[in-house]
This record gives C-alpha cells, sequence and structure tokens, in this order.
C-alpha cells in the first residue's frame, strides 16, 4: 500500500486519524518479506481506476513479480514477461 505525502491526503483523513507516521526502515523491510511470501511468482493483474496512473499499470499488467528488495526506506519491485 503506498500512501500520499500529507499534503495530498483529504482533509477528512486528517481530522480520522490519530497521528500520521513516517514508516520506518523495519516496517519497509517487513513489507518487502510479505510481499515475497504471497505476490513474488505471480503473475499481476494492474489498472487504474481513475485513469492516474494508467501508464504505469499496463507497464505491469500481466507481468510476473520477480522480485522486490528493501533498501533503506525505499521498495523496489521487479517484474518481467512470464
Amino acid at each position: 500500500h503506498v500512501s500520499a505525502p500529507l499534503k495530498e491526503l483529504p482533509r477528512t483523513a486528517l481530522s480520522t486519524r490519530r497521528q500520521l507516521v513516517m514508516v520506518e526502515g523495519h516496517s519497509v523491510h517487513r513489507v518487502a518479506a510479505l510481499h515475497r511470501r504471497r505476490l513474488v511468482g505471480r503473475v499481476v493483474r494492474a489498472t487504474s481506476p481513475n485513469g492516474r496512473f494508467a501508464d504505469g499499470a499496463a507497464r505491469i499488467d500481466g507481468k510476473l513479480y520477480a522480485g522486490i528488495e528493501a533498501v533503506g526506506k525505499n521498495l523496489f519491485a521487479f517484474f518481467r514477461d512470464e
């Protein structure tokens, strides 16, 4: 799950959350491990319901989720043809 930067969150999101915090490095590594267990080796179906990320979704739609690496607070996902 990717969150929008604080300035892009709707006002209702700001009022309903107790505290918005920056994800720490260990959390990113935990997400990477979860993706490795559940998603790596599977074919990705990607869409962009509002059209905002249509190009990016089209580039990975139908691709094999080949791997994921956590580097600091960054996640790098790798996709390839089946």
